[in-house]
């Protein structure tokens, strides 16, 4: 009878140590299938970059509005002047973030202001849908003045001059589209390096921006 109930005893102890075997290998695999995914880059964080700068210059410091440009140029963004209620700490690290990936002079002022181009990241602060798994949010390109103007950071400087009127146009337009943002400026992500995801971001689609002013305030003055 003991031996019997010895055998049964260690039979137990057998299919107890084959479940947990089981278990362990299947865990394994199972890290395994997940790290394989992972390396495929099916869960990593990814940006959506629409209309990617070409040939942008690297900003390497902003100081008091100034961008200096990695080529040696010291310019600052032209038509506009930081926002009464923004202080110049804030106002600079909206242009770092804004400037992050670098800009494209379209037009030096040659007094040092220019009007740049910039493709600065708006993440996902809603969060990430099952359908577009790992997705930070996206990347739009922007002219510069009017993005921070936008922004809610800038306003448009009136008594600058050399700003054609298209020009000056598309910075004034650039404030009817700030409506959604009635608590000041976009805030930041919390590594502070992209702005809060919005789909009016949009509007600057290089292809789009100037029909959508001409919708929402008025028809660009003529040349």
């Amino acid at each position: 009878m003991v031996e019997h109930e010895a055998k049964a005893d260690d039979d137990a102890k057998v299919k107890k140590a084959r479940r947990l075997g089981i278990a362990v290998m299947a865990f394994a695999a199972g890290l395994f299938v997940f790290a394989a995914v992972w390396n495929a880059g099916a869960f990593q964080s990814h940006w959506k970059r629409k209309n990617p700068l070409i040939n942008p210059i690297r900003v390497v410091a902003v100081k008091d509005g100034a961008l200096t440009l990695e080529s040696g140029r010291v310019l600052r963004p032209a038509g506009i002047v930081r926002a009464v209620d923004v202080s110049s700490s804030s106002f600079d690290q909206a242009l770092r973030v804004a400037t992050f990936q670098g800009v494209v002079v379209t037009r030096d002022l040659g007094d040092g202001r220019a009007l740049l181009l910039a493709e600065p990241k708006f993440y996902n602060w809603c969060g990430t849908s099952q359908r577009d798994l790992g997705w930070m949010g996206s990347c739009y390109q922007m002219p510069l003045s009017e993005a921070m103007v936008f922004l809610n950071y800038a306003v448009i400087d009136a008594a600058q001059q050399g700003l054609t009127a298209r020009e000056r146009w598309r910075i004034e337009g650039a404030s009817t589209l700030t409506r959604s943002w009635e608590d000041g400026p976009v805030p930041l992500s919390s590594r502070g390096d992209s702005f809060r995801y919005e789909a009016s971001s949009r509007y600057f689609d290089p292809a789009q921006y100037d029909d959508v002013l001409a919708a929402v305030w008025r028809e660009a003055p003529v040349e």
